[in-house]
C-alpha cells in the first residue's frame, strides 16, 4: 500500500495549541487536553494511508472528524503529500472559520 507524507501546517499547529490551552486552562483538565491533542495527531498521521477515504468538503479541502473536532486537509497526488490546513471545533460555524482563514 502506498504511504503518503503528512504535513501539519503552522496554522494547524496553532489550532492544536489552542485546543490544548482551552481544555487545560479554561476547563482545568490538563490530562484530558494532552489525550485529546494526541488523539487528533494520531488520526492526522493515519492519513498516510488512503488519504482520499474522506470526502471533499469545500474547494479541494477534505474533512475528517475526530471526536468533536474537524480536521481539514488537502491531498496532492502528484507529490503523494497530505497537508493539514485546519483543526476546528465541530460546534463552531466551520464555514465561517474556513472563510476567515483562507479568504
Amino acid at each position: 500500500m502506498k504511504r503518503w507524507d503528512v504535513v501539519i501546517t503552522q496554522s494547524s499547529e496553532v489550532d492544536l495549541n489552542h485546543i490544548h490551552t482551552y481544555i487545560a486552562d479554561v476547563l482545568h483538565e490538563p490530562a484530558i487536553a494532552l489525550k485529546q491533542v494526541s488523539r487528533i495527531r494520531k488520526a492526522i498521521f493515519s492519513l498516510c494511508e488512503m488519504p482520499e477515504r474522506y470526502p471533499v468538503y469545500v474547494r479541494d479541502f477534505r474533512r475528517m472528524n475526530v471526536g468533536n473536532y474537524a480536521v481539514f486537509y488537502q491531498v496532492r497526488p502528484q507529490a503523494e503529500l497530505v497537508s493539514v490546513i485546519a483543526v476546528i471545533y465541530g460546534a463552531r460555524d466551520i464555514d465561517s472559520v474556513l472563510e476567515e482563514k483562507f479568504d
